[in-house]
């Protein structure tokens, strides 16, 4: 689904949006992190 590197800096975050909007959308929970990168990255449900 993507990737998470918080040691370079800024931090990198790359996300497929395609598969977070398909995994949420079959009802999946993210934890308070996850969901955090997904509004960093622009993702809408």
């Amino acid at each position: 689904m993507g990737r998470y590197n918080p040691q370079t800096d800024p931090s990198t975050i790359d996300l497929d949006a395609a598969k977070v909007k398909d995994w949420l959308g079959k009802g999946a929970q993210p934890t308070e992190a996850v969901a955090k990168l997904i509004k960093i990255s622009g993702i809408e449900k």
